[in-house]
């Protein structure tokens, strides 16, 4: 900017230089030329700055609206931080919450076993042996009649027998049971 003020100053001087071999007339012209050029330069130098405030306006809102995204990245990354903790805290309590279910589930499971147990001393005796529709084996049986919720594993472990041993002697495919239903439990 200083070098266009300093190059209108001397294209002043030498229009001054050169008037003193010029006519009056000319002399003139050279000055209203010189006065255009210089008034050119200074309405370019004008705008130029404004031009330039212009781009430092615009680079101070960059940097501001940067910063602020800078910070918005880091509340953000805190953020997913604090959520992977989270999520690694419900992960440990869901683990030991299946463990605790799964504790109780056996506890039940022991539990109808011993009261099927306590059922099963409580019934009537063995079954006699003349009947066409006993037992599939030979041998001393309990006669058992399914209450609800026992299952076959609890009365083998009542009785302290196998599955199978029960399954064998029921003539039974599967470990499918009904409520009401006599089996014959062979005794140990």
């Amino acid at each position: 900017m200083r070098r266009s003020a300093l190059a209108v100053t001397a294209a002043v001087g030498a229009a001054a230089l050169l008037c003193a071999c010029q006519s009056p007339q000319q002399q003139r012209i050279e000055r209203a030329r010189a006065l255009e050029a210089r008034r050119l330069q200074e309405e370019q130098l004008n705008r130029m700055s404004g031009s330039m405030r212009d781009v430092q306006e615009q680079y101070g809102a960059t940097v501001q609206h940067v910063s602020a995204m800078q910070g918005q990245v880091a509340a953000l990354e805190r953020r997913i931080q604090a959520l992977s903790s989270e999520v690694e805290s419900l992960k440990q309590q869901l683990a030991l919450e299946r463990q605790a279910r799964q504790a109780d589930m056996d506890r039940l499971l022991q539990q109808v076993a011993k009261e099927t147990a306590a059922a099963i001393r409580s019934a009537a005796p063995p079954a006699g042996g003349g009947r066409s529709s006993g037992p599939a084996t030979a041998g001393e049986f309990y006669e058992y009649t399914v209450e609800p919720g026992a299952t076959l594993s609890a009365i083998a472990k009542a009785y302290g027998v196998s599955i199978d041993s029960i399954r064998k002697a029921n003539r039974m495919k599967d470990d499918n049971i009904r409520v009401g239903q006599k089996l014959y439990v062979p005794k140990k």
